[in-house]
């Protein structure tokens, strides 16, 4: 692991930085420091609820579109104003005939996987990703023999999304193109343990979590190994039999956002939103822990400072909560 950094570098009085280095510092601590401010007081912020008539198993954001969508296929899409919620559109993904496992957006195209129910990993019959216009128009079809357990956008500029599958013990990186879209691979993270969640909101660094709560950051330059935190100590009971890291997210001044359950299939389970300021990777710190009735799809906006969007469940419908 590399040393902890924090922001400043350590010079001698005879190599002071410029004036211009020296403005650069302040103004990347006063932005890490106001990020801060910002998510310690996210619960006194309030919260923003709004319905959605479907449950929102899947939240993807591009641009200032918000992409909501359920297992079966079913798309809202919103527009964010400020912390509230404009329904833009709704359709469906016409090709849909199955369980959708894994949905992405990129800047063209909604990506979804669908897989049969009564088989696991590599026993399935259906394995099939589709490719669809931001709009549901079906564009493509094909059996996809990667097993991800997790697809996700790349960038909000290109059609590039990473598959991360713990059956495989691989990461990949693919482009859509051509005619008829088809997936072009581009690069693969090959890992001796699992990896079950890829996450791809931080301009720096890739965020790839494995099990036993063990997180990497991966160097979006050359994808080298930048660093290794384990996330055990902030979870409530500490033992991977009795909680669950869901997912994570990490926006770009190094705040990590966990979906996390304690006992996640008893009665007496406690839902978080957890956020820890990874800016020093030796030393990560709990900034903030929200409590939720149940999470589904997490998302984080593109703007600054970014807002949580939490889906909910809600009598069979759901519930969006932006912070």
């Amino acid at each position: 692991m590399p040393p902890a950094t924090s922001g400043w570098q350590l010079v001698s009085p005879k190599h002071q930085p410029s004036a211009r280095a020296t403005l650069a510092i302040q103004l990347e601590m006063s932005s890490h420091a106001c990020r801060q401010n910002h998510y310690e007081k996210l619960r006194k912020q309030g919260q923003y609820p709004a319905d959605v008539d479907i449950i929102p198993n899947y939240i993807c954001v591009i641009n200032d579109r918000l992409f909501v969508s359920n297992n079966q296929g079913h798309v809202r899409c919103y527009t964010l104003v400020g912390r509230k919620l404009k329904l833009h559109k709704k359709f469906e993904l016409s090709e849909i005939r199955y369980h959708v496992s894994c949905v992405a957006v990129t800047k063209d195209f909604i990506i979804a996987y669908e897989r049969d129910q009564q088989h696991q990993d590599k026993n399935l019959t259906v394995k099939d990703l589709s490719i669809h216009g931001h709009g549901g128009k079906f564009m493509n079809k094909f059996e996809f023999c990667d097993l991800p357990n997790q697809i996700t956008a790349d960038s909000s500029t290109k059609n590039y999304i990473w598959v991360c599958s713990h059956v495989n013990n691989q990461c990949r990186l693919y482009n859509i193109h051509g005619s008829p879209y088809m997936l072009e691979l581009l690069k693969e993270l090959k890992r001796d343990i699992s990896p079950y969640d890829i996450s791809t909101s931080n301009s720096r660094y890739l965020t790839v979590m494995f099990s036993k709560y063990l997180l990497q950051l991966i160097n979006r330059q050359d994808y080298s190994l930048y660093a290794e935190i384990s996330l055990e100590k902030f979870t409530r009971l500490g033992t991977e039999h009795t909680s669950k890291i869901y997912s994570v997210l990490l926006d770009n001044e190094q705040f990590l956002h966990i979906k996390y359950a304690s006992n996640p299939n008893g009665k007496d389970s406690e839902r978080e939103i957890i956020i820890v300021d990874l800016s020093d990777p030796e030393q990560p710190k709990l900034i903030n822990r929200l409590t939720t009735e149940n999470h589904y799809g997490i998302a984080l906006s593109s703007s600054a400072p970014p807002q949580l969007i939490i889906g909910q469940k809600w009598k069979q419908q759901g519930k969006l909560i932006v912070y």
